[in-house]
Protein backbone atom coordinates (compact mmCIF):
# COMPACT_ATOMS: atom_id res chain seq x y z
CA UNK A 1 0.00 0.00 0.00
CA UNK A 2 1.36 3.73 -0.62
CA UNK A 3 -0.08 6.46 1.63
CA UNK A 4 0.30 9.72 0.40
CA UNK A 5 -0.72 12.95 2.96
CA UNK A 6 -1.09 16.61 1.96
CA UNK A 7 -1.04 18.66 4.74
CA UNK A 8 -0.97 23.01 5.69
CA UNK A 9 -1.35 23.93 9.01
CA UNK A 10 -5.26 23.37 9.55
CA UNK A 11 -6.26 20.03 7.85
CA UNK A 12 -4.25 16.97 6.37
CA UNK A 13 -5.82 15.13 3.51
CA UNK A 14 -4.70 11.51 3.29
CA UNK A 15 -4.98 9.39 0.20
CA UNK A 16 -4.23 5.24 0.81
CA UNK A 17 -3.19 3.23 -2.84
CA UNK A 18 -4.19 -0.12 -2.02
CA UNK A 19 -3.93 -1.56 -5.87
CA UNK A 20 -6.30 -2.33 -8.90
CA UNK A 21 -7.44 1.21 -8.95
CA UNK A 22 -8.95 1.26 -5.24
CA UNK A 23 -8.26 4.38 -2.52
CA UNK A 24 -9.24 5.57 0.57
CA UNK A 25 -9.04 8.80 1.58
CA UNK A 26 -9.10 10.18 5.56
CA UNK A 27 -8.80 13.27 7.07
CA UNK A 28 -6.61 14.80 10.37
CA UNK A 29 -5.76 18.18 11.51
CA UNK A 30 -3.21 19.88 10.05
CA UNK A 31 0.38 18.74 10.62
CA UNK A 32 2.83 21.85 10.55
CA UNK A 33 6.41 21.10 12.18
CA UNK A 34 6.89 24.44 13.16
CA UNK A 35 3.94 24.33 15.68
CA UNK A 36 3.97 20.59 16.42
CA UNK A 37 6.72 18.62 18.38
CA UNK A 38 7.04 15.00 17.28
CA UNK A 39 4.71 13.13 19.91
CA UNK A 40 1.72 15.62 18.94
CA UNK A 41 2.14 14.94 15.33
CA UNK A 42 2.00 10.97 15.97
CA UNK A 43 -0.58 11.64 18.32
CA UNK A 44 -2.61 13.29 15.33
CA UNK A 45 -2.58 10.24 13.42
CA UNK A 46 -2.83 7.78 15.75
CA UNK A 47 -6.36 9.49 16.68
CA UNK A 48 -7.70 8.34 13.02
CA UNK A 49 -8.89 4.88 13.81
CA UNK A 50 -8.51 4.48 9.73
CA UNK A 51 -5.15 5.43 9.42
CA UNK A 52 -3.71 3.31 12.80
CA UNK A 53 -5.86 0.03 11.29
CA UNK A 54 -3.35 0.01 8.24
CA UNK A 55 -0.34 1.20 9.64
CA UNK A 56 1.56 -2.30 9.38
CA UNK A 57 0.34 -2.39 6.02
CA UNK A 58 1.53 0.18 4.29
CA UNK A 59 5.26 0.35 2.54
CA UNK A 60 5.49 3.97 1.05
CA UNK A 61 4.58 6.94 2.27
CA UNK A 62 5.00 10.23 0.52
CA UNK A 63 4.45 13.60 2.97
CA UNK A 64 3.67 16.80 1.51
CA UNK A 65 3.37 19.77 3.89
CA UNK A 66 3.81 23.06 4.98
CA UNK A 67 7.05 24.09 7.07
CA UNK A 68 8.73 21.39 5.40
CA UNK A 69 11.72 23.53 4.43
CA UNK A 70 14.65 22.97 7.15
CA UNK A 71 16.34 20.07 7.69
CA UNK A 72 15.25 20.16 11.12
CA UNK A 73 11.60 20.26 10.36
CA UNK A 74 11.93 17.41 7.40
CA UNK A 75 13.59 14.88 9.97
CA UNK A 76 10.90 15.87 12.93
CA UNK A 77 7.98 14.68 10.42
CA UNK A 78 10.20 11.96 8.72
CA UNK A 79 10.72 10.60 12.61
CA UNK A 80 6.84 10.49 13.72
CA UNK A 81 6.46 8.80 10.41
CA UNK A 82 8.30 6.05 10.35
CA UNK A 83 7.11 5.70 14.51
CA UNK A 84 3.77 5.56 12.79
CA UNK A 85 4.59 3.36 9.21
CA UNK A 86 7.16 1.69 10.58
CA UNK A 87 7.53 -1.10 7.91
CA UNK A 88 7.08 1.41 5.10
CA UNK A 89 9.92 4.41 3.18
CA UNK A 90 9.32 7.66 3.89
CA UNK A 91 9.57 10.91 1.77
CA UNK A 92 8.83 14.18 3.29
CA UNK A 93 8.53 17.22 0.85
CA UNK A 94 7.03 20.77 1.08
CA UNK A 95 3.96 21.20 -0.18
CA UNK A 96 5.53 23.10 -2.97
CA UNK A 97 6.57 19.86 -4.53
CA UNK A 98 3.28 18.19 -4.00
CA UNK A 99 1.47 21.30 -6.21
CA UNK A 100 4.36 20.64 -8.44
CA UNK A 101 3.86 17.30 -8.68
CA UNK A 102 0.03 17.42 -8.58
CA UNK A 103 -0.09 20.05 -11.54
CA UNK A 104 2.70 19.23 -13.89
CA UNK A 105 3.29 15.37 -13.42
CA UNK A 106 6.23 14.41 -14.59
CA UNK A 107 6.77 17.36 -17.25
CA UNK A 108 9.11 20.26 -16.06
CA UNK A 109 7.31 23.90 -15.57
CA UNK A 110 6.10 26.28 -12.76
CA UNK A 111 4.16 25.82 -9.98
CA UNK A 112 1.96 27.76 -7.91
CA UNK A 113 -0.12 27.50 -4.75
CA UNK A 114 -2.81 30.52 -4.31
CA UNK A 115 -4.23 29.68 -0.98
CA UNK A 116 -4.60 31.80 2.02
CA UNK A 117 -0.76 32.55 1.13
CA UNK A 118 0.97 32.08 -2.03
CA UNK A 119 3.78 30.92 -3.05
CA UNK A 120 5.53 29.19 -6.89
CA UNK A 121 8.47 27.50 -7.99
CA UNK A 122 10.62 25.93 -10.98
CA UNK A 123 9.98 22.04 -11.59
CA UNK A 124 12.20 19.47 -13.21
CA UNK A 125 9.65 16.95 -13.39
CA UNK A 126 10.30 15.30 -10.43
CA UNK A 127 11.52 17.75 -7.83
CA UNK A 128 11.76 21.80 -6.89
CA UNK A 129 14.67 23.29 -8.42
CA UNK A 130 14.37 26.92 -7.37
CA UNK A 131 11.44 28.66 -5.63
CA UNK A 132 11.64 32.51 -4.73
CA UNK A 133 11.72 33.41 -1.01
CA UNK A 134 8.38 33.19 1.15
CA UNK A 135 7.82 36.33 2.65
CA UNK A 136 4.50 36.09 4.92
CA UNK A 137 1.13 38.21 4.27
CA UNK A 138 3.47 41.56 5.61
CA UNK A 139 5.83 41.39 2.59
CA UNK A 140 4.48 39.28 0.30
CA UNK A 141 1.64 36.66 -1.02
CA UNK A 142 0.34 38.25 -4.09
CA UNK A 143 -2.26 36.89 -5.29
CA UNK A 144 -3.13 34.90 -2.43
CA UNK A 145 -6.49 35.22 -0.83
CA UNK A 146 -5.13 37.15 1.82
CA UNK A 147 -4.08 39.47 -0.99
CA UNK A 148 -6.99 39.86 -3.06
CA UNK A 149 -9.16 39.81 0.21
CA UNK A 150 -7.57 43.01 1.21
CA UNK A 151 -7.92 44.85 -2.59
CA UNK A 152 -11.35 43.91 -1.79
CA UNK A 153 -12.05 45.25 2.05
CA UNK A 154 -10.07 48.25 1.18
CA UNK A 155 -12.65 49.43 -1.81
CA UNK A 156 -15.73 47.95 -0.09
CA UNK A 157 -14.72 50.64 2.88
CA UNK A 158 -13.66 53.63 0.38
CA UNK A 159 -17.15 52.98 -1.49
CA UNK A 160 -15.66 51.99 -4.34
CA UNK A 161 -18.18 49.04 -4.83
CA UNK A 162 -21.48 49.13 -5.64
CA UNK A 163 -24.35 49.84 -3.31
CA UNK A 164 -25.72 46.40 -4.43
CA UNK A 165 -22.38 44.70 -3.48
CA UNK A 166 -22.51 46.99 0.04
CA UNK A 167 -25.96 45.97 1.46
CA UNK A 168 -25.42 42.36 0.25
CA UNK A 169 -21.77 42.23 2.46
CA UNK A 170 -23.51 43.55 5.11
CA UNK A 171 -26.24 41.00 5.76
CA UNK A 172 -24.15 38.51 4.74
CA UNK A 173 -21.89 39.09 7.58
CA UNK A 174 -22.76 41.85 9.76
CA UNK A 175 -19.42 43.23 10.78
CA UNK A 176 -18.76 47.56 10.69
CA UNK A 177 -15.52 49.44 9.83
CA UNK A 178 -14.70 49.06 13.27
CA UNK A 179 -15.29 45.25 13.53
CA UNK A 180 -12.59 45.10 10.19
CA UNK A 181 -10.35 47.14 11.38
CA UNK A 182 -10.04 45.30 14.97
CA UNK A 183 -9.54 42.14 13.48
CA UNK A 184 -7.01 43.33 10.59
CA UNK A 185 -4.88 44.74 13.79
CA UNK A 186 -5.60 43.49 17.23
CA UNK A 187 -6.94 39.73 16.59
CA UNK A 188 -4.67 36.60 15.95
CA UNK A 189 -4.43 35.78 11.77
CA UNK A 190 -5.60 38.86 10.47
CA UNK A 191 -4.49 37.23 6.99
CA UNK A 192 -7.07 34.40 7.45
CA UNK A 193 -9.72 36.98 8.46
CA UNK A 194 -8.90 38.92 5.12
CA UNK A 195 -9.03 35.69 3.09
CA UNK A 196 -12.58 34.37 4.31
CA UNK A 197 -13.96 37.42 2.25
CA UNK A 198 -12.88 35.82 -0.95
CA UNK A 199 -15.61 33.26 -1.24
CA UNK A 200 -18.17 36.38 -0.86
CA UNK A 201 -16.91 38.76 -3.53
CA UNK A 202 -16.17 35.30 -5.85
CA UNK A 203 -19.81 35.76 -6.33
CA UNK A 204 -19.56 38.86 -8.08
CA UNK A 205 -16.79 38.78 -10.94
CA UNK A 206 -19.66 39.73 -12.94
CA UNK A 207 -18.97 43.32 -11.82
CA UNK A 208 -16.59 45.24 -13.84
CA UNK A 209 -14.95 46.49 -10.48
CA UNK A 210 -14.76 42.94 -8.35
CA UNK A 211 -13.57 41.73 -11.51
CA UNK A 212 -10.27 44.15 -11.84
CA UNK A 213 -9.49 44.39 -8.23
CA UNK A 214 -9.21 40.22 -8.38
CA UNK A 215 -6.87 40.52 -11.98
CA UNK A 216 -4.72 43.72 -10.30
CA UNK A 217 -4.11 41.00 -7.55
CA UNK A 218 -3.19 38.13 -9.65
CA UNK A 219 -1.52 40.63 -11.99
CA UNK A 220 1.43 41.26 -8.99
CA UNK A 221 1.40 37.50 -8.84
CA UNK A 222 2.39 37.03 -12.10
CA UNK A 223 4.71 40.19 -11.96
CA UNK A 224 6.66 39.10 -8.84
CA UNK A 225 6.25 35.12 -8.89
CA UNK A 226 6.35 34.02 -12.26
CA UNK A 227 7.83 36.57 -14.64
CA UNK A 228 11.22 36.55 -12.95
CA UNK A 229 11.78 32.89 -13.68
CA UNK A 230 13.93 32.50 -17.10
CA UNK A 231 12.22 31.42 -19.99
CA UNK A 232 8.84 31.59 -18.40
CA UNK A 233 6.76 32.52 -21.23
CA UNK A 234 7.54 28.25 -22.86
CA UNK A 235 7.05 26.91 -19.24
CA UNK A 236 3.53 24.65 -18.55
CA UNK A 237 1.76 26.79 -15.92
CA UNK A 238 -0.15 25.05 -13.01
CA UNK A 239 -1.85 26.65 -10.21
CA UNK A 240 -3.03 24.99 -7.43
CA UNK A 241 -5.40 26.36 -4.43
CA UNK A 242 -8.85 27.43 -3.38
CA UNK A 243 -8.19 31.06 -4.68
CA UNK A 244 -6.76 30.24 -8.04
CA UNK A 245 -10.05 27.25 -9.01
CA UNK A 246 -12.79 29.74 -7.81
CA UNK A 247 -11.30 32.69 -9.48
CA UNK A 248 -10.18 30.94 -12.75
CA UNK A 249 -11.29 33.06 -14.96
CA UNK A 250 -9.95 36.23 -14.26
CA UNK A 251 -6.81 34.60 -13.18
CA UNK A 252 -6.60 32.72 -16.60
CA UNK A 253 -7.68 36.20 -18.71
CA UNK A 254 -4.34 37.45 -16.83
CA UNK A 255 -1.95 34.63 -17.61
CA UNK A 256 -2.80 34.90 -20.82
CA UNK A 257 -1.64 38.52 -21.01
CA UNK A 258 2.01 36.72 -20.50
CA UNK A 259 1.41 34.70 -23.42
CA UNK A 260 0.99 31.35 -21.51
CA UNK A 261 -1.18 29.38 -23.30
CA UNK A 262 -0.55 25.98 -20.83
CA UNK A 263 -2.45 26.40 -17.77
CA UNK A 264 -3.88 23.96 -15.34
CA UNK A 265 -5.61 25.41 -12.26
CA UNK A 266 -6.98 22.28 -9.54
CA UNK A 267 -8.45 23.15 -6.28
CA UNK A 268 -6.75 20.03 -3.96
CA UNK A 269 -3.53 18.26 -4.74
CA UNK A 270 -3.99 15.42 -3.29
CA UNK A 271 -6.36 13.11 -6.04
CA UNK A 272 -3.47 14.13 -8.72
CA UNK A 273 -0.76 12.88 -5.96
CA UNK A 274 -2.72 9.45 -5.80
CA UNK A 275 -2.32 9.54 -9.85
CA UNK A 276 1.78 10.23 -9.84
CA UNK A 277 2.39 7.59 -7.29
CA UNK A 278 -0.25 5.08 -8.58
Amino acid sequence: MILIADSGSTKTDWMLLEGSGQCRSFKTLGINPYFLNREEIIGIVKEDRGLSAVADQVKELHFYGAGCTEVIHIEQISGAMRTLFAQSTVEVKTDMVGAARAVLGKRAGIAAILGTGSNSCTYDGEDLVYSLPSLGYLLSDEGSGMYIGRLFIKSLLFGELSLEIRNAFDKYYGLTQADIITATLSKPMPNRFLASFCEFFAAYLGDPAVRALAKQGFRDFMRVHVASYDNFENLPLGFVGSVAYFYQEPLREVVAEYGIEDVTIIRSPIEALGRYHG
